[in-house]
């Protein structure tokens, strides 16, 4: 493999320097919000690059990001994707953008083949209405026109007008690693790769699950299964449990059994026969729900009757025994996961939502699990839920013994009152 500079040593040192999705993302906020607090022209020119294997949520992170940024610095964000590598920096359409026409200046969207001169968007009194986070995405594979824009925007300039980037923009950027096996045809100029500070990226499997607790990126067949059996993870790379994920849900979807799913997933694990044999086991029961954690996507959603069928499993989970290590615990471990992946948006005003956390959290409660009733509100203190689950978590006589839990949301609302009024 060439010597590709900067990314590639970073890279291949990862051993020993790597960092997780959390980790990083937790730096980055920290140094975005100190950023902005000093004009544009004292930022260094440079952007942070997060280098990780295909399918381990960095595109999701980051996007994600945004709302973490708004509650960190008390400013609105918003998230905007980049697809440097495959399309290029001059198809931006859709991004938001400000024109200037017969002296006014008007905000609007850009069409195909435009640079984005300005990437914040206004309010009616055309004041800036928050900051966007651009994410320039597959940067190790941008050809070298892109690569020169990509430059020319580091430094804090307008790709071929020379105008200055607007300072309510940052950039971040990712992609796959350079190397051979990740088809990565194009070398970043040396001159780019000085600009970038390189984090290896390598998930937990905490983080992996997290981020494959969206059904649309792995299907409950299978996500089930690594749920409960984490140790199997590390056998495929995450872009491959994502593909023989879906292979298999169109087996079912096709008219197939569980055999035939179960046989497409084999398929991918010929080198390792012992996990298949877990793997039959495993899904022998079918779907008998009695024998798989319930899924934490489907706990925020659920309307009262589906809750109930919930809430009865796991009573029946408790009476066998399938406690904290069992399906219980795995059933609250992928509720927090959700929570965390869930777009602050889709919880907003989400009623249902609050109703179910406050269910399963007294169910935990009466059951004497209450590491798990902190474990959930610990992640719920990070959403907008945050208010009216505390509020009903006063009243609620099971729950009164986690009152160290329920001054910490309150100190927390606090906090995110003092923010937005300052």
């Amino acid at each position: 493999m060439p010597d590709m500079g900067k990314m590639s040593r970073v890279w291949e040192g990862r051993e020993t320097r790597s960092i997780s999705l959390t980790e990083v993302v937790r730096r980055m906020v920290m140094k975005i919000c100190a950023m902005i607090r000093h004009p544009r022209s004292e930022w260094v020119n440079r952007i942070a690059v997060l280098l990780g294997e295909p399918g381990i949520g960095k595109s999701t992170v980051l996007k994600k990001m945004a709302d973490q940024l708004a509650k960190a610095s008390g400013e609105t964000w918003r998230a905007h994707l980049l697809h440097v590598g495959s399309r290029g920096m001059e198809d931006n359409t859709g991004l938001p953008i400000v024109e200037e026409k017969n002296g006014v200046k008007i905000a609007g969207w850009a069409k195909p083949k435009q640079i984005p001169g300005a990437v914040h968007w206004l309010n009616d009194d055309n004041k800036p209405a928050g900051y966007t986070l651009g994410i320039l995405d597959e940067l190790p594979s941008a050809q070298p026109s892109v690569q020169d824009q990509i430059r020319e925007m580091i430094d804090g300039t307008v790709p071929g007008s020379g105008d200055p980037v607007d300072p309510r923009c940052v950039y971040i950027a990712a992609g796959n690693p350079p190397e051979a096996k990740h088809v990565t045809a194009n070398m970043i100029d040396d001159a780019i790769e000085k600009r970038f500070k390189v984090y290896a990226v390598v998930p937990t499997t905490e983080e992996l699950l997290q981020v494959w607790s969206d059904p649309k990126l792995m299907p409950d067949l299978l996500y089930k299964f690594l749920a409960m059996n984490t140790s199997a993870i590390k056998h495929l790379s995450p872009r491959e449990w994502e593909g023989v994920g879906k292979d298999a849900q169109y087996m079912v979807e096709a008219g197939g059994n569980h055999g035939d799913a179960i046989a497409e997933i084999s398929d991918e694990l010929y080198e390792f026969p012992d996990l298949v044999a877990i793997l039959n086991q495993y899904f022998i029961h079918g779907d008998d729900p009695y024998f798989y954690p319930i899924r934490g996507a489907n706990i925020i959603n659920a309307d009262d009757d589906k809750m109930q069928t919930y809430l009865q499993l796991l009573a029946r989970w408790a009476a066998a025994g399938r406690g904290k290590d069992g399906l219980i615990g795995a059933s609250s471990n992928d509720l927090q996961r959700a929570l965390k992946i869930t777009p602050d948006a889709d919880l907003e005003k989400n009623k249902q939502a609050v109703k179910n956390m406050v269910a399963i959290m007294e169910f935990f409660a009466v059951n004497e699990y209450p590491d798990m009733v902190k474990a959930i509100m610990g992640v719920v203190l990070s959403t907008p839920l945050v208010g009216p689950v505390s509020s009903k978590v006063r009243r609620s006589k099971h729950l009164q013994e986690m009152d160290t839990s329920i001054k910490k949301a309150q100190s927390y609302l606090e906090k995110i009152s003092a923010a937005a009024s300052s």
